[in-house]
Formats: C-alpha cells, structure tokens, sequence
C-alpha cells in the first residue's frame, strides 16, 4: 500500500509541472470561467483513460516501438498545440477594443462543454510524453511479477484521479484569483504568452526522439 501512496505523489508532482494541459486548464477557466475549466480536466482525464487502457493492455510500447507511429501522434500532436496557439492569436486580433473583449468572452463562455472536453482529450492523448510517461514511469511502482496488469490498472486509476482533482483544483483556483486576472489588458497579455508557450510546446515535442 505504502508504494501507491508513493506514486500518488510522484503523479501529483507529474500533473503539478506547467505543460500542455496546465496551460488549457489555467486560459480556459480564466477566460470562460469555472466549469468550462472544469469540462477540461474531465476531458484531460478522458485522455489519461486511454493512456492508462494502452499502458495495461501493452499498447503504449507497441506504439513507442513503431517509428511510424510514433511520429504521427508526434505531429499530430504538435499540430494540435499549434492549433490552439493559432486560435489565440486569432482572438488577440479580433478582440483589439474592449467591446469585443466583452463579447467574445461571452460567447466563449457559452460555448458547449462538449467543446471543452474535446479539447482536455485531444491536448492529453496527442502528447506524447503521456504515453512515454505510462510506459517509462508508471511500470517503476510495479512489485513483483504478478498481476502485473492489475497493478498497472491501479497505479492508472490513481493518476487519472489524482490528474483530475489537480486540474479541478486549477479551473477553481483560477476562476477565485480575483479581478486582475480578468481585467483585458491582463488576458490579453496571459492569451500572449499562452500562444506562445503553446508554440514552443509543440517545437519541444516535435523534437521528442523514441530513444
């Protein structure tokens, strides 16, 4: 038992370190508020759902030894952060005077959560690092030689729920950070580098080797 609380603190700190689904939590719950944020993390713990389903069933391996798979989820991947920055940007552009400020963020905050979650699902299972993580990292906290497919289940359990409290915790955080997160000049600057972190993500994980 002692060994799973182990991991659930190494999957804090993993969830814990800004990347791509940080990012999406902390723009989303900032721009369209609280639940959309919310919506976010469930979609990125969907992700996690398929990335721990492949890990237990030896599809996460099959998919790092495939060179040509490996790299189409890599470009598909820093495609879709590519994407997301590009959508920014298209904000930033369309939003210049603060009445369209006001009025995008409304619609953004109307938009369909079915929308958001999508979002948390593509942003999670397209990296991937979240795969290297559940072949590389997750089989550590395996004892013995035993139901070694159950043990992985458990530890993927733990990560996906320790995944989307963590990201939960962000979407309200940032949602009671107060009004100078949300003043215009503020979200545009935080849309801005947003972007561009995104951008440099997706240079990162295009580089990323099978090795």
């Amino acid at each position: 038992m002692s060994h799973y609380l182990v991991f659930m603190s190494t999957a804090l700190i993993c969830v814990a370190i800004p990347g791509p689904d940080f990012l999406l939590v902390f723009q989303t719950a900032l721009r369209a508020g609280k639940r959309s944020g919310l919506f976010s993390a469930i979609g990125i713990a969907a992700g996690l759902v398929v990335h721990g389903t492949f890990a237990t069933l030896g599809l996460s391996a099959l998919l790092l030894k495939s060179a040509r798979a490996f790299e189409i989820v890599k470009w598909a991947g820093a495609a879709y952060l590519i994407y997301l920055a590009v959508q920014l940007i298209i904000d930033l552009v369309r939003t210049r005077n603060s009445d369209e400020v006001e009025k995008e963020i409304e619609v953004v905050a109307n938009t369909s959560a079915k929308k958001y979650i999508m979002r948390g699902f593509l942003t999670n299972v397209l990296n991937i690092k979240a795969a290297l993580y559940f072949v590389a990292i997750v089989p550590q906290f395996i004892q013995g030689s035993h139901h070694v497919s159950a043990q992985l289940a458990i530890l993927s359990i733990i990560q996906i729920f320790v995944a989307l409290a963590w990201f939960s915790l962000l979407a309200v955080s940032v949602n009671k950070l107060g009004v100078f997160l949300k003043r215009r000049i503020v979200q545009r600057w935080l849309d801005g580098a947003t972007a561009a972190i995104f951008i440099g993500l997706a240079g990162k994980l295009a580089t990323t080797h099978r090795n």
